[in-house]
């Protein structure tokens, strides 16, 4: 019995439990024997302390309530007891006791029958199950001090559970481990991998082992289902390097799918953030993903005890194909527990590329371009949307430095703050003298409307459209004609009433339409941006359009017009808006291209969700200064991307 307590039981746990086991076949033992006892008084005190630790082993068990603190008076109590009666009632202790007695009192101490029983009852008391492996085994083991655990689960190929020693559990988060598991089809394969987690269960401390790289065939010395630390520095350090230790990440987790991974948040230094470039493998796959948020979680470990961890989510880019400076969707789901790493981009050349393709900024952390090309974009139109201060209108005039190469361009800008700050000054599309006359001709015919049909002078009013038309036509045609400045402005003459504005604004957009379509039939087509600076106050949504006389939706169909069929005539929008709520749906859904900075508000998100998704269009509320989601027709990556428009200062 002292062999079996101290060799199977023991080892392992030891609570009032066991004391109620080791005492009751004692109790059988001794009522059998009671007649061959010669010395009674032992009878009875031997009887009286089994009964005793018996008695106070069921108290202890009666008295624990798991309901409560360690700190409750119940429970401190039923501790005390328990530690008492486990020291006092463990196997080695009970059977020793009666083993001695029964050798004494049938034998002389100067026996050498009794003296060779004493030797190997200490032989027995002094063994270590724990090393006992080592102290018999034949196959020579690594030194004990490495050993750390013992895995006793599967949670998948590359995780596995561990439960440490009593003596090993100093043991935290990313230290290397290796060891060699019972199930593998191969002898010999070490597996390599690091501590992925800890945990405190039932005063017992559990390690959750991710395997990292391939298995290696060795003819190792490891011990199956026993887990060893690497210990040596340099090693440790050459094995941390190998398998990319610092920028692990995490691991895939459920719920999971193609466009989207969720990942268990484990990194060894906290500097992950959201737009932060992934990386991880499928086969001999390298696929990349963006992190676009993360939430706290529960994990439920045994009865009630949890643990808490971090939940991240990254939507897919794909595989880089440096060809196309873009990054290509992949149609599958990485395997659940597959490791992610923050992707390294140092080893990734980027071709050089020339107009009219332009790096609009790159990924987050990266060396990576976000490419976009600037005829598609003005082409099929643009859109900046974001609050003050995010970074659209400074990305505009980079955007228009780069197109008066070959461009004409027209800023609509009714304050004059966004134009003031252009590398190169404007100049007036409609020269200040034509744009009085055109002004006065207008007010003549909005005084002459407003009076009875009957009293209109029809004939003059078409007179002066008619030279009104002319005379815009004459100097857009002029500026698209002159050589140098590319960049002209749209500046509003002095009008007395908003019918007035409107009336020459939509007359304006109406004529470079006419004058596009008419170079286009010719032969001679133009290359046009018209950029709306604020773009609310130009083409409002109807909720917000202040005004909601005819000529007010004149103005939005004519620019409507123009975003539905300029494209044909070499007419393109570079659209600014602080808010999609307050601007025409009418222009903003022609817009191919999109490039979303930090937005707020609910209407943003459900619009631009259809452009760039749910799952990125979350980030908008997080996004830092000077970081965009850009996606659409002229963005050479075929998936949205949350780019940083930094520039080196």
């Amino acid at each position: 019995m002292v062999l079996f307590s101290l060799l199977f039981i023991e080892p392992y746990y030891t609570s009032p439990k066991n004391v109620i086991t080791n005492t009751i076949p004692l109790l059988l033992v001794f009522t059998a024997i009671r007649p061959t006892i010669v010395h009674v008084a032992v009878w009875y005190t031997a009887m009286a302390c089994l009964l005793g630790l018996l008695i106070l082993s069921l108290f202890s068990l009666a008295l624990y309530d798991s309901d409560k603190s360690p700190d409750n008076l119940k429970n401190k109590l039923a501790n005390r007891i328990k530690n008492w009666v486990v020291l006092v009632g463990q196997g080695k202790v009970l059977y020793s006791a009666v083993f001695g007695y029964f050798l004494l009192s049938n034998f002389s101490i100067q026996d050498s029958f009794v003296l060779c029983f004493f030797v190997i009852w200490f032989v027995v008391i002094a063994i270590d199950p724990k090393s006992l492996h080592n102290v018999f085994s034949i196959r020579k083991r690594k030194r004990s001090g490495e050993e750390i655990g013992e895995i006793f689960g599967v949670q998948s190929k590359k995780i596995f559970l561990a439960k440490l020693f009593d003596d090993r559990r100093s043991i935290k988060k990313f230290d290397v481990v290796c060891f060699r598991y019972s199930m593998q089809d191969a002898e010999g394969l070490v597996l390599t991998g690091i501590v992925f987690d800890t945990y405190l269960l039932n005063q017992e401390k559990w390690a959750k082992l991710l395997q990292l790289g391939n298995p290696t065939t060795s003819a190792s010395t490891l011990v199956k289902n026993v887990v060893y630390k690497v210990t040596d520095k340099n090693e440790c350090d050459k094995v941390s390097e190998t398998l990319k230790v610092d920028s692990l990440v995490g691991v895939v987790v459920d719920g999971s799918n193609i466009g989207k991974i969720k990942f268990e948040y484990s990194k060894k230094v906290d500097d992950l953030q959201e737009g932060d470039l992934l990386e991880l493998s499928v086969g001999k796959r390298s696929l990349f993903y963006q992190v676009v948020g993360g939430a706290t979680q529960k994990e439920r470990l045994e009865a009630r005890n949890e643990t808490g961890f971090v939940e991240g989510e990254a939507v897919q880019l794909g595989e880089w194909v440096g060809e196309n400076l873009s990054f290509h969707k992949f149609g599958w789901v990485p395997s659940i527990n597959t490791p992610v790493f923050k992707a390294d981009t140092s080893n990734i050349d980027v071709r050089k590329f020339e107009y009219p393709k332009y790096t609009i900024g790159s990924i987050p952390g990266t060396s990576l371009p976000s490419v976009v090309d600037l005829d598609e974009a003005v082409s099929h139109h643009m859109a900046l949307i974001g609050v003050t201060g995010s970074g659209k209108s400074f990305l505009a005039r980079e955007i228009i430095d780069e197109i008066s190469v070959d461009t004409k361009i027209i800023c609509i800008d009714f304050n004059d703050e966004f134009i003031s700050e252009l590398s190169q000054a404007p100049i007036p599309v409609v020269s200040n003298s034509d744009a009085k006359d055109i002004a006065a001709n207008i007010q003549w015919i909005i005084g002459e409307r407003e009076k009875w049909p009957k009293d209109q002078s029809k004939s003059e009013i078409s007179k002066r459209d008619l030279a009104i038309n002319t005379n815009l036509q004459t100097e857009i045609e002029k500026f698209l004609d002159r050589d140098g400045n590319n960049v002209g402005v749209f500046e509003l003459p002095d009008v007395s009433n908003t019918t007035g504005i409107l009336d020459y604004t939509k007359r304006f957009f109406r004529a470079i339409f006419e004058v596009a379509r008419d170079r286009q039939q010719k032969g001679t087509p133009a290359k046009i941006c018209v950029v709306l600076e604020e773009a609310h106050t130009i083409v409002p949504e109807w909720n917000f359009a202040g005004t909601s006389d005819k000529t007010s939706q004149s103005l939005v169909n004519s620019i409507g017009q123009i975003a539905l069929q300029g494209r044909k005539y070499g007419i393109g929008f570079l659209v600014i808006a602080q808010r999609t709520a307050n601007v025409s749906k009418t222009v903003l859904t022609q817009c191919n291209t999109v490039v979303c900075f930090q937005a707020f508000d609910e209407t943003s998100f459900n619009f631009l969700g259809n452009y760039v998704g749910k799952d990125i269009v979350q980030t908008l509320p997080n996004l830092k200064k000077y970081h965009a989601i850009v996606a659409g027709k002229a963005v050479e990556s075929n998936m949205p991307l949350i780019v940083d428009l930094t520039r080196p200062t």
